[in-house]
């Protein structure tokens, strides 16, 4: 049995393409299965019998001029974001002092961090330990140094997956899915620093500490959705 085949070198314009392009064209039976040097479809099928509209597409040249929008102009990117917590500075809770600045320090008597697990509750989280302050005497400074202790540390996932689609040569489309906080870490503002009961509690996000609840930096896991006509 004979089998003949037409091929040629053509030139084929794509929407996509700057200019024209070469190819080279191979016939295929009218039953679509040829006898020898089958091909070997790594996606979509076979051309139907009969028809004159289909081709199919060696997958180096696809790859090479974007005939595979399902595969191609994909991108992703993330940031990781760590840092220490703010520093923090306990003041006392009157004015001792009598200089009447309102930036009286309190006195550090004890280890700030003795009995404290950080372990998160309803109420907040105790960050340090109040029994280790006391108010000056009065007429007298604090003992405490400025910015000494340090609040809860800060780490955030950003993550973002972008597909580009060409619908025409100058026409494209941009699909955005933008992940934030992906691990949906707790990341709390620094403590109350006033000498008293509420000493070192912490029971605030730092996003809505800083004026953006919900949807800043640091606060819980959220998503959003975009898409984009670009010409």
């Amino acid at each position: 049995m004979l089998e003949t085949r037409v091929a040629q070198d053509v030139t084929v314009t794509l929407p996509d393409s700057g200019e024209p392009l070469t190819a080279h064209f191979v016939s295929l039976p009218d039953s679509g299965e040829p006898l020898l040097n089958r091909p070997y479809l790594r996606q979509g099928r076979p051309i139907e019998p009969n028809v004159t509209d289909e081709v199919l597409v060696g997958e180096a040249f696809a790859n090479a001029n974007h005939l595979r929008p399902l595969l191609n102009g994909w991108e992703l990117s993330s940031l990781v974001s760590l840092h220490t917590g703010q520093p923090f500075t306990v003041f006392s809770s009157n004015d001792t002092s009598g200089t009447e600045e309102g930036e009286q320090r309190a006195n550090l008597i004890g280890d700030p961090y003795a009995g404290v697990s950080h372990k998160f509750s309803k109420s907040g989280v105790q960050w340090i330990n109040p029994a280790a302050f006391a108010d000056p005497a009065p007429g007298t400074l604090g003992n405490s140094g400025r910015n000494a202790f340090y609040g809860p540390g800060y780490a955030s996932v950003d993550f973002s997956v972008v597909k580009n689609t060409k619908i025409t040569e100058r026409i494209g489309s941009q699909f955005r899915i933008e992940m934030f906080n992906l691990f949906n870490r707790i990341n709390l503002a620094p403590p109350s620093g006033t000498n008293g009961s509420g000493l070192g509690i912490t029971a605030d996000t730092i996003g809505d500490y800083n004026g953006a609840p919900g949807i800043g930096p640091g606060e819980a896991f959220n998503m959003q959705l975009a898409v984009k006509i670009i010409f």
